[in-house]
Parts: C-alpha cells; sequence; structure tokens
C-alpha cells in the first residue's frame, strides 16, 4: 500500500523528531527515510518539545562515556593504531570483523529486522572504557539490520539469542571510521563485550483484524481486547514505547503498518505526551513488554470528522498492537 503525498509529508517529519530522541548514534541513518511513524500518529506540531527532549531514554553504543569511566582524550591520544586479536576461537568475517563467542544463548536466533536488548561494555584497543550500559542500570534496544547502531554491531549479532555473550573487535570501518567521538579518536578500532538479554522477534503483518468475542470498554468509549499476554514491564505515562502495529478500517482496509515489507524498526512514541492518536495513548497504557492487543477507536479518539489522508472522516479504527520494548 502507499500513502498518499500529505501522509508521508507528516510521516517525515515526525520521523525527524523521532531521530533526534536518539541521538547521535553510531550510524545515524536509523529514521531518516521516515518510515518509524505511520498513520497512528496525529497532528504532532504540539509535541514537537517533549519529542526531542525525552522519547529515548538511552544513548547508543559509544556516545558518550560514563563520568567515572577514565576515557578522557589526554588518556586516549591522538589516534588509536593498536589493534587486538582476538586469537584462537574467533571468526573472522570477510569485512575484517572479529567475533569471539563466549556463551552461546537458546531461544529465538536473531535476525535483520528484530528488536533486541542487551547489555554491553565498550573499550579502545589501549583498554580504556569509553562507554556501556551497566552503569545506566537498563539494557539497550535497537532492531537489528535497521542502522540504528553501527555496522559492525548490525553484522556482529545477527544471529544470536538471548543468553548469547560475544566479544567483538569492530574495525574502524565498521564503527566510526575518521570521525573524532571525542572519548574515541579517529580510526580506534572497538571492542565490545555485548550480552544478549532478549531477542523480540519480528512479527508478521496480520491478513486482517482479529475476530474477538468481547471487548474491555472504557468511558470515553475505546474497545480493547488482549490477544496474548505479556510478562514484561508495564508501559505507563512518559514511557518511551517501541511498538509494532497493523491499523485498517472497518471495512478491513489496511491503511498502514510498521510491518510493511520497506518497513523495519518498531514505532518508538512517548506514551501519554500527546505524540499519538488519543486512542493510541489511552490503548498502550497498561500493556506490558509481549503483550499484543487489538483496538477499536472511535472517530472522536482518532481523527474525528477531519479524517487524515487515506482515512476517511468520522471512521471507526481497528488496530493490532504489539509492545515489542521500554526504552
Amino acid at each position: 500500500m502507499r500513502l498518499n503525498v500529505t501522509l508521508l509529508a507528516a510521516l517525515l517529519l515526525l520521523a525527524g523528531l523521532l531521530g533526534a530522541c536518539n541521538g547521535d548514534a553510531g550510524n545515524t541513518n536509523a529514521t531518516e527515510n521516515g518510515q518509524a511513524v505511520g498513520n497512528a500518529v496525529g497532528d504532532s506540531g504540539q509535541a514537537e518539545d517533549a519529542a526531542a527532549a525525552d522519547t529515548g531514554g538511552q544513548d547508543e553504543p559509544g556516545d558518550e562515556a560514563s563520568e567515572d569511566m577514565a576515557g578522557d582524550d589526554d588518556a586516549a591520544g591522538d589516534g588509536e593504531t593498536a589493534q587486538v586479536d582476538l586469537g584462537e576461537g574467533a571468526v573472522v568475517t570477510d569485512s575484517g570483523l572479529q567475533i569471539l563467542e563466549l556463551t552461546a544463548g537458546e531461544g529465538p536466533v536473531a535476525e535483520r529486522c528484530d528488536t533486541l536488548a542487551v547489555h554491553y561494555t565498550g573499550t579502545l584497543a589501549s583498554g580504556v572504557q569509553f562507554d556501556g550500559s551497566i552503569s545506566r542500570g537498563a539494557p539497550f534496544m535497537f532492531t537489528l539490520g535497521a542502522g540504528e547502531v553501527i555496522s559492525g554491531w548490525d553484522e556482529g549479532l545477527e544471529g544470536a539469542s538471548a543468553g548469547t555473550r560475544r566479544t567483538l573487535a569492530i574495525p574502524p570501518e565498521l564503527g566510526y571510521g575518521s570521525a573524532d567521538k571525542g572519548n574515541i579518536p579517529p580510526n580506534s578500532q572497538l571492542l565490545f563485550d555485548v550480552e544478549v538479554v532478549g531477542v523480540a522477534k519480528r512479527p508478521e503483518l496480520p491478513n486482517g483484524p482479529n475476530l474477538v468475542e468481547a471487548y474491555e470498554e472504557d468511558e470515553n468509549g475505546l474497545q480493547y481486547a488482549v490477544l496474548e499476554e505479556g510478562d514484561g514491564d508495564v508501559a505507563t505515562s512518559g514511557d518511551a514505547v517501541m511498538v509494532h502495529y497493523a491499523g485498517w478500517l472497518e471495512d478491513g482496509t489496511l491503511f498502514d503498518s510498521s510491518l510493511n515489507p520497506d518497513r523495519c524498526e518498531p514505532l518508538t512514541f512517548g506514551l501519554g505526551q500527546g505524540m499519538v492518536i488519543p486512542g493510541w495513548d489511552a490503548g498502550v497504557t497498561g500493556m506490558k513488554v509481549g503483550e499484543r492487543r487489538q483496538l477499536v477507536i472511535p472517530p472522536e479518539l482518532a481523527y474525528g470528522p477531519e479524517g487524515y489522508g487515506p482515512i476517511p472522516p468520522d471512521s471507526t479504527l481497528v488496530f493490532e498492537v504489539e509492545l515489542v520494548g521500554i526504552r
């Protein structure tokens, strides 16, 4: 399905806002294509400050060292020329990436467009630590192969499962190249010890809405039904949530989905901050990570009498939503 020009322009605008939330990632192309928004977003102009301020809640690997790390510019020098060989047991790919698997995981295997949660420590070849997730108290989440992280991560974590531990020796061309990242000098080999905490497989695009025998209904007329229980954290207002979704008109016409073939990342937005239609803010609040819900959203909680792009005026919308993670 192709969206019209008006809708695509709105998608590109909000994708730019969401890109500001992710910082200067190892590769900042994550949202350049404007694909991570979808029709679930209403008039995003009022939410610009909130979107830029705090919808990501995490640093990308290598963005900045923790305050207690020793990796200042003087310690690192003007350039890193030392190289570490991971030795026997390491696999060296055609790109020069070294991968040493320390612990095999179990469960679903990570493929392109899956969402990974990982803990990691990053050091230079000199042994200076420049970044790590442990001190932040939460794993780092990203979509594999979507350009959200440096190329060495996308290549080096493919095929991992929950519990996998790998050491990656990433050559400069798969890291930050000749760029000066402050605590990471130009042309640095990067060493990462990465433990995969979880792998969320990208769902298949549903053929249509599910047949639901009975819905719960709130005081505003939003109807919802749990299709699959989750067992993770509960989404609350202010969280930056990651969701996959598909949206239909009442006649079953699909108007948008994060699972379309030309898209890879789940949609990330600030819950309860007016970045999406009111029916989404209400319907996603209280979901657990891993949960799937079907939402039936009346026009007054969606696009009302004006409609939006391919959505006619006064349309009731049906969404299947899966909460992939909370950043």
